[in-house]
């Protein structure tokens, strides 16, 4: 009889999505037996062709800690092994739209040993050190965990447990925007609901998104048009006092208050939607009920355009929009932009997600149009 023995049972999960396991291990010797039991999972990167640094969100190992997350790509475990500090709560692999993870049964209990991460080639592995303990002489101990296989959507992470829901990442360097993504989700779906096309629901979550920041696009594109507006009394100034910088600056102050006029005023509008842009990008980037969805010519709304008619039009969108935006700058730099930044849109657009490009399409021509409605609105200074 050997002094160890081991018995597994697994059954698959009753909310579905997995599989939970108990492992009861007995010592059937005559002393003390430290025993342990680590889970092995791995995952292979099959994105061929990422394009600017996707693989690194496409593919990750993530060890859930104390106080932290630890997300670890290929290419960060190309000088060796990465292993936590500390005994992880939870450990898994993220596959973008889907998800392999381990928990404890006992959710509020965290493993035994630290998490590993490795990598050999084009595939990430996971090794997890659920537990270890003395077990005495005739005696048993029983371990229960779930092994989560399924897609990242916080319905089902939250049946296993609610830590689980910090897989989906929302974050953009460290800034957590979660807050701003969840409700698009919701919208999404919403939407979806009623259309019964995921094409159709991220036309209308542009609308949505478009219609809640008119206000602050509103103030934003008249800012920028009164500037336009003023532009040659500022010019004026300028030729006066063309030495006098602090002149210049002193009597351009006086115009802006006698017309009203923050200069920061197209700015900051612009800088507070920020946020809901990355949200909406990092929410498309990884929503599973896109996965494999076609809409018109679009095979799979996650993947890239079969032939980037979006694309090309988001560059010319892209010219003339920043034809009908008021600007209070004549500078050739400004014009070799405006002639650069739409070619450089529509290369960056090749390598994104085509429901992520529709949205940036869709979002292009309603903002053509209010800003020619908001343009004709504005009445002379």
């Amino acid at each position: 009889t050997p002094q160890i023995s081991a018995e597994v049972e697994i059954e698959a999960r009753p909310e579905g999505y997995g599989f939970n396991y108990v492992v009861t291990i007995v010592n059937n010797g005559l002393e003390n037996a430290s025993v342990g039991l680590t889970m092995e999972i791995g995952a292979e990167n099959t994105v061929e062709d990422p394009g600017f640094g996707a693989s690194d969100v496409s593919l990750q190992g993530i060890c859930g800690l104390s106080e932290e997350i630890e997300r670890k790509a290929l290419g960060d475990l190309e000088d060796g092994p990465w292993v936590s500090n500390q005994p992880a709560s939870w450990a898994g692999i993220d596959l973008q739209y889907f998800v392999l993870a381990l928990i404890g049964r006992d959710t509020s209990k965290a493993f035994s040993g630290p998490c590993k991460l490795s990598a050999e080639g084009s595939v990430l592995t996971l090794a997890q050190n659920l537990v270890k303990q003395n077990i005495g002489p005739g005696e048993k101990a029983e371990f229960g965990f779930t092994f989560f296989v399924g897609p990242k959507r916080d319905q089902q992470l939250m049946a296993v447990s609610e830590k689980l829901t910090d897989i989906v990442d929302y974050d953009f360097i460290g800034i957590p925007l979660g807050f701003l993504a969840r409700p698009m989700v919701f919208l999404l779906n919403l939407f979806h609901g009623f259309t019964a096309s995921w094409g159709l629901a991220i036309v209308l979550l542009t609308l949505t998104v478009k219609g809640i920041l008119f206000p602050v696009t509103y103030k934003s594109v008249v800012s920028m048009r009164k500037m336009q507006l003023i532009k040659p009394e500022l010019d004026k100034i300028k030729e006066k006092w063309p030495n006098d910088r602090e002149k210049q600056q002193m009597e351009q102050l006086k115009i802006f208050k006698e017309k009203g006029i923050n200069p920061l005023g197209g700015c900051l509008p612009m800088l507070l939607q920020m946020p809901v842009w990355v949200a909406l990008y990092r929410m498309l980037w990884s929503s599973v009920d896109l996965y494999q969805q076609p809409f018109l010519w679009l095979v799979d709304l996650t993947a890239k355009e079969p032939f980037p008619f979006l694309a090309i039009g988001i560059g010319i969108l892209t010219f003339i929009q920043q034809k009908t935006t008021p600007t209070s700058t004549d500078s050739q730099q400004a014009k070799v932009m405006m002639m650069v930044m739409p070619f450089m849109l529509t290369f960056f657009m090749l390598a994104l997600p085509s429901g992520l490009v529709l949205y940036i399409f869709v979002n292009s021509v309603l903002t053509i149009f209010q800003t020619l409605a908001i343009n004709k609105r504005t009445p002379a200074l």
